[in-house]
């Protein structure tokens, strides 16, 4: 196992992060990650493409009944939408406060409600799935500026300073995973709050199933409490920290 001081070594003057220049060998290196996790085949990448449909891999089995639907013009409309809108956040949209990311994420839940449309009897992508759909694809453009070093055409605009004023992705790994401290101090805030070892509820709903107003009132209160705790830390960061590495996978010959 890398040690503590190996990866600062690696993360110093001899790897991307340092003044170096860009090298074939990087090329190939990044060739084969962008083939093997993100699915990627043949450039030019649309990275936006690529986050919004990893992202809908994470919650699509929440989408009740969907997977029977054949004709998939809800998911394939908004994706699309989301597709540009993320885009344009990243090359025209101006946020210089929490108040202005907070009406950009508002418009584009509801608008992403709207373009998936409505399938089945009564069935529509929640409000707590959309969050979801944004949120998670934040987070994969943020760790996709890792790439901004070493791969040719990575869009200038992504960067990590237009992500300071994501919201917290809501799921079951990342909740649940808070400390003790932030744990009790959210049930204290607010009685709604249910929060176990591998599931919590927030007045009675999973996470699948949060309206507009539990999800307003949930960034708040996580605000409130990260102030305390984690005072210099962004939301998206604080998901990076909480989400528990995977088991090690022992591959065979």
């Amino acid at each position: 196992m890398m040690t503590v001081e190996q990866a600062k070594e690696i993360l110093s003057e001899k790897s991307c992060w340092g003044p170096r220049k860009f090298t074939a060998d990087d090329e190939r290196k990044a060739d084969f990650l962008m083939r093997v996790f993100l699915g990627v085949k043949n450039p030019p990448i649309d990275w936006y493409e690529v986050a919004v449909r990893l992202t809908y891999t994470t919650f699509m089995r929440t989408l009740t009944g969907y997977a029977k639907i054949k004709n998939k013009t809800g998911q394939l409309n908004a994706s699309e939408y989301l597709r540009d809108r993320l885009e344009d956040y990243f090359k025209s949209y101006t946020v210089t406060s929490q108040a202005d990311f907070d009406k950009w994420h508002l418009e584009t839940c509801k608008n992403l409600i709207d373009k998936f449309g409505k399938w089945g009897v009564g069935s529509e992508l929640t409000y707590g799935q959309a969050q979801k759909w944004i949120n998670i694809s934040f987070k994969y453009l943020y760790a996709f500026t890792l790439f901004g070093c070493c791969v040719k055409g990575f869009p200038a605009e992504i960067v990590v300073s237009k992500m300071e004023y994501c919201h917290l992705p809501l799921d079951n790994i990342v909740i649940c995973n808070l400390s003790a401290k932030e744990i009790e101090e959210l049930k204290k805030i607010d009685k709604k709050w249910k929060i176990g070892e591998k599931s919590w509820t927030y007045d009675g709903r999973k996470w699948s199933k949060l309206t507009e107003s539990d999800y307003i009132t949930i960034q708040e209160e996580l605000r409130t409490v990260f102030h305390t705790t984690r005072p210099t830390q962004t939301m998206l960061q604080v998901d990076f920290d909480t989400w528990k590495p995977m088991p090690t996978i022992k591959i065979t010959r």
